[in-house]
């Protein structure tokens, strides 16, 4: 497909990317489900969003409760000590007290749990994302470089790193200046960025922005499709933040804004 073709399909196709995403918003597992996030440090400790004795042991979380707490683990009762399972770094859905789902999560080996309420004000009050109307001029064709290397990136926690895989650079001239961003993969590409329009009128920890290989040695960034990262949307996420390359002075007046 010649790459004005393209641009024209990805500008057609923009109001059902928006759609999509605001759907995606509106379940009750999503970023504006959370209520709280507690981290667990050494030693059995109760806190007050959900009753029980937390615990981290060698093989990861523990949870003492009565039947009469009212936890139910993959939908049977807890009655007793419990090791909550992990799939890769999160314990998902499978832990639940009442409608709730209390979701244990490892971040760089230490240990947290969430509380996702289907009812949140947050979740109930949700309207949709604002977000700048699609333009063709933000529909980049940029070069790309593969390096593919293990990088270490930070995180809206302070002090807490996450491991990253770098796949390469994409470069592109923007009003006769040149701009690069370290390009990720995990589940497809993808950039983590922030530019002068962060903190301003979009999220200020960072966007983010799926990337399509379109030819070889060359990419596809659709800033209006640049997304929310679930910190956006609650002070419960530990979201990744963009290494230093990807920070960039350029105003990128496309994609979702600040939540309203």
């Amino acid at each position: 497909m010649a790459f004005e073709d393209l641009v024209v399909s990805r500008l057609d196709g923009w109001k059902a990317w928006r759609e999509g995403r605001d759907e995606r918003f509106r379940r009750p597992d999503s970023a504006l489900s959370l209520t709280s996030m507690s981290w667990l440090e050494e030693g059995p400790a109760s806190f007050d969003e959900v009753p029980g004795t937390w615990e981290v042991v060698p093989d990861g979380v523990t949870l003492t409760a009565s039947a009469a707490d009212g936890f139910t683990l993959a939908g049977e009762p807890v009655d007793g000590t419990v090791l909550i399972p992990l799939v890769d770094t999160s314990s998902g859905g499978s832990l639940k007290h009442g409608e709730r789902v209390v979701e244990v999560i490892e971040r760089g080996g230490d240990y947290a749990f969430r509380v996702r309420d289907p009812k949140s004000p947050a979740l109930l009050a949700f309207t949709g994302v604002p977000a700048y109307a699609p333009s063709a001029e933000w529909v980049i064709e940029a070069d790309f470089v593969r390096d593919e290397r293990e990088v270490v990136i930070g995180s809206v926690i302070e002090g807490l790193n996450q491991d990253a895989r770098a796949a390469g650079t994409a470069s592109f001239t923007k009003d006769g200046v040149e701009y690069s961003l370290t390009v990720f993969s995990g589940g497809g590409l993808y950039v983590l960025f922030r530019d002068g329009t962060s903190g301003v009128t979009t999220n200020a920890s960072a966007r983010w922005l799926d990337v399509e290989e379109v030819a070889d040695g060359k990419v596809l960034l659709d800033f209006n499709r640049a997304g929310n990262l679930p910190c956006a949307f609650n002070e419960y996420s530990t979201c990744p933040v963009p290494p230093w390359e990807n920070r960039l002075s350029l105003a990128i007046e496309a994609g979702e804004q600040i939540p309203a």
